[in-house]
């Protein structure tokens, strides 16, 4: 039987942010494959197995979500509540990817059940919880 690692959803649209993320994926050599989406409709699609996500290849279940909160078409927030209130997702971890430290913003995405925000750096090399 085979066995593969349960990947890490990327939800970002800052093509930057992407590339730097899949430096820090190799630069530290992490094991689980990093999937990347890249606006609120197309993370909710994966999750949901919609559109181009039908099949499991396509859109495995991921082990963990990091999600951007300034998504275009559907907010980060909003994806947040979306998984929280589906009892088939809201046992997957969320870790909000933010610039800010606004602490509404941090209290209104605990609020919503993340799991954890990490303050993104410019070059990933220093990540910060928050």
């Amino acid at each position: 039987m085979k066995t593969t690692s349960l990947p890490v959803l990327l939800v970002e649209d800052s093509e930057h942010d992407i590339v730097a993320m899949n430096r820090a994926w190799a630069q530290r050599q992490i094991s689980q494959p990093l999937f990347v989406v890249r606006d609120g409709e197309e993370c909710l699609d994966y999750l949901y197995r919609r559109n181009k996500y039908q099949t499991a290849e396509t859109a495995p279940r991921p082990l963990l979500i990091l999600l951007d909160l300034n998504l275009p078409k559907v907010d980060g927030l909003t994806v947040l509540q979306q998984i929280r209130a589906d009892e088939n997702l809201r046992d997957i971890p969320v870790i909000i990817l933010t610039t800010s430290q606004s602490q509404e913003e941090y209290s209104r995405g605990y609020a919503l059940g993340a799991t954890r925000f990490l303050r993104k750096s410019v070059d990933y090399e220093n990540f910060s919880l928050a």
